[in-house]
């Protein structure tokens, strides 16, 4: 499942299991040419959640 907005010629898609409704990642698309040199249709960006850990208290590390 995914949540899309449109900015400055790229479109930023958050990403959602669809069972879990956890945040896995995201992507970010030109939707027109751009300055920097992406053409429209590229992908600009990426990230992923590739770990998650619980701890007691903010701030702690695992």
């Amino acid at each position: 499942m995914g949540v899309a907005r449109e900015d400055g010629g790229e479109r930023e898609e958050l990403i959602f299991d669809t069972k879990t409704k956890e945040y896995l990642g995201e992507r970010v698309i030109a939707v027109e040419d751009l300055p920097s040199g992406f053409k429209k249709g590229q992908i600009t960006g990426t990230s992923a959640i590739l770990n998650r850990t619980v701890v007691d208290k903010a701030g702690q590390r695992p």
